[in-house]
């Protein structure tokens, strides 16, 4: 059972981190803020990071991450055309990703305290990235 929580959450880990670096890669596109650009671009990197290390914590315990399934990635797409379409100013990308890390921050949140029986290095890893959510926020508070 330990075992297994420990896979689910380490795929959390990975498919927020992944769900965030497809976010930045399709919104960077509609982003002329050069400081804007510059601070999704340290959050796709750092999301990067997180989804490589659960990526190496799964392989040591013998399975690979599942990535987001392609409806999701469609869907992903489709909301930020929508929600760029007429706004894309740096208030609105902000405001945007605010929105995203939020839910990556409830559902990593929801994660963690429905497994209580993880191990040690899994739970600080989801934590971790909690915090790194928490930070992109208040980076992202000052283009509203």
């Amino acid at each position: 059972m330990e075992q297994n929580c420990n896979v689910a959450l380490l795929n959390e880990i990975y498919q927020n981190s992944k769900m965030g670096i497809d976010a930045i890669d399709t919104v960077s596109k509609k982003v002329d803020d050069r400081q804007l650009k510059s601070d999704l671009t340290t959050q796709s990197e750092q999301y990067s990071q997180f989804a490589s290390q659960a990526r190496q914590e799964l392989a040591q315990r013998g399975t690979a991450p599942i990535d987001n399934g392609p409806l999701s990635k469609a869907s992903l797409w489709s909301s930020i055309q929508f929600n760029t379409l007429i706004d894309s100013t740096p208030s609105h990308i902000a405001e945007m990703m605010i929105n995203g890390s939020t839910m990556g921050i409830v559902q990593m949140t929801k994660q963690v305290r429905e497994h209580s029986d993880i191990d040690d290095p899994v739970r600080n890893m989801a934590s971790r990235l909690i915090r790194q959510e928490q930070d992109n926020i208040e980076r992202m508070k000052q283009y509203l």
